[in-house]
């Protein structure tokens, strides 16, 4: 029996680093409440303090084994992930196992909505159909995520509208400089993708559960994106 376990959520995170208790709320709660929730937990912890070190390298575990060495830790584990475990179990030739590390920095190195699948093919020398294959193998390794349209009709794996890397902690081994806005859209997927259901709508980043439509802020974002919606 297989069993997945999610990478740690930015409260459990909190919950070890500053040994308290958290409660978990629904997110109809968070939309709802969110001005009360957000002063009853600031009054017992700063959580943006510790978010950096999340972001970076707080999503599984094993970091608080050792701090120093997990970005190594989670670096070989990767790898063993591509070199060793998919080729075992799937129909994977070890001579494209090349492509799959490129996709992967690739994948860190673009904004989500300026994959091309095309260009991707090329870049790392796959047809479409076989490209279409290993991203679907990578998002059943934890590697990625992909995200489909809503209500599409056809599989998000055969029609990807946009490519992810599956969590932040991905981007400290797969590049040095990625994009800040393109961190704040995986941490988001990563905590929602567990309990609901995220698709890509025709305006804004995500609408969860085809219910929520959110847009990922940043300094230069306003509600223009969402408006009416």
């Amino acid at each position: 029996m297989i069993h997945r376990l999610p990478i740690l959520s930015f409260r459990e995170f909190l919950e070890f680093e500053t040994d308290t208790k958290f409660e978990s709320y629904s997110l109809d709660t968070i939309i709802k409440e969110h001005t009360e929730l957000a002063i009853d937990i600031v009054s017992l912890v700063k959580p943006l303090a510790y978010l950096p070190d999340y972001l970076n390298s707080g999503v599984y575990p094993f970091y608080f084994e050792n701090k120093n060495s997990y970005l190594q830790k989670l670096l070989a584990s990767s790898m063993q992930v591509l070199d060793t475990d998919l080729p075992t179990i799937y129909s994977i030739d070890h001579d494209e196992i090349p492509a799959l590390k490129k996709m992967m920095t690739m994948l860190c190195q673009s904004e989500p909505y300026d994959i091309n699948i095309s260009k991707l093919c090329g870049a790392v020398e796959l047809n479409q159909r076989t490209l279409y294959k290993y991203l679907g193998i990578l998002q059943s390794a934890g590697l990625i995520r992909i995200l489909g349209a809503k209500s599409s009709g056809v599989s998000i794996i055969s029609k990807p509208e946009k490519l992810y890397l599956d969590n932040s902690n991905l981007f400290s081994i797969f590049c040095n400089t990625p994009k800040v806005g393109t961190i704040r859209e995986t941490f988001f997927a990563s905590m929602l993708s567990y309990h609901h259901t995220l698709n890509y709508p025709k305006q804004g980043d995500f609408i969860i559960d085809e219910h929520y439509t959110f847009e990922i802020g940043g300094k230069t974002k306003d509600n223009k994106q969402i408006k009416g919606l």
